[in-house]
């Protein structure tokens, strides 16, 4: 964050819409993990019953997920538009604002669903290592399809049909700048299928069995790398950019 810091408000640099989206994703991927940090400390420290302490705290990190589902599909969606398109400038036009209240409206069902108007009902539930949503019962499964998983599914289709289509763009430019472009593309979508497969698999096994209890060693993958996304696509920014490679290389 403070390398990301340093470029983005260093002055000599030219101002970068890519850099831009990078440092709200991992902006987002902050809040997640203050939010993580705060939930082990909360459960510590308070005496409430877990599945409450869980119905309060869990809207909160879905939020920063779904945020960064946004910024994801930008980044892509820049990538496409880029080497897609006759005007080289062009930036996707959804405004940022959008992304935000998109994510709180997703969200609306969690906090609904876990308030005083269901008493007895809840959508989430406590394990052993932190919050999942309820796959017990069918209200835990509809919203977790909802509101998340459904989410993450159409952002990694729409990320790997934005590279590709923007791959395809410059297959006739020179050799070095495919080269280049296929890294940063290669980078970005490992990045991506690295953080989110685990957080799919242990959704999709724990709603098959009916359980969230078989499957935790998944969860716990998931919540390590789910909080990384940020920081790994600064490293393949500054990795896959030369100007940032100059720029870390002369600062430090």
């Amino acid at each position: 964050l403070l390398i990301l810091l340093s470029i983005y408000f260093d002055k000599s640099t030219k101002e970068s819409y890519n850099l831009k989206l990078i440092f709200r994703l991992l902006s987002c991927n902050c809040g997640l993990s203050i939010c993580i940090i705060l939930y082990y400390i909360i459960r510590q420290i308070s005496s409430a019953d877990s599945n409450i302490i869980c119905a309060v705290y869990l809207p909160f990190p879905m939020y920063f997920f779904l945020t960064s589902y946004g910024w994801t599909i930008m980044l892509a969606l820049r990538f496409k538009y880029t080497h897609n398109s006759s005007d080289k400038a062009y930036q996707p036009t959804i405004p940022f604002i959008y992304i935000w209240i998109t994510s709180f409206i997703l969200i609306l069902p969690i906090i609904i669903t876990n308030s005083s108007i269901f008493p007895g009902v809840s959508s989430v539930q406590s394990n052993t290592f932190g919050c999942t949503f309820n796959h017990q019962i069918l209200l835990g499964e509809i919203i977790d399809l909802i509101t998340i998983q459904t989410p993450l599914v159409i952002t990694i289709i729409i990320n790997i049909y934005s590279y590709v289509i923007g791959l395809i763009a410059i297959r006739d430019s020179p050799h070095s700048v495919v080269a280049r472009q296929m890294r940063r593309v290669g980078g970005y979508l490992f990045v991506l299928l690295l953080v989110w497969l685990p957080n799919v698999i242990f959704n999709i096994f724990s709603i098959a069995a009916n359980s969230n209890t078989e499957y935790l060693s998944l969860f716990q993958i998931g919540i390590a790398l789910s909080s990384l996304q940020g920081f790994l696509n600064v490293c393949v920014y500054i990795v896959s950019n030369k100007k940032m490679r100059r720029w870390i290389s002369q600062a430090f």
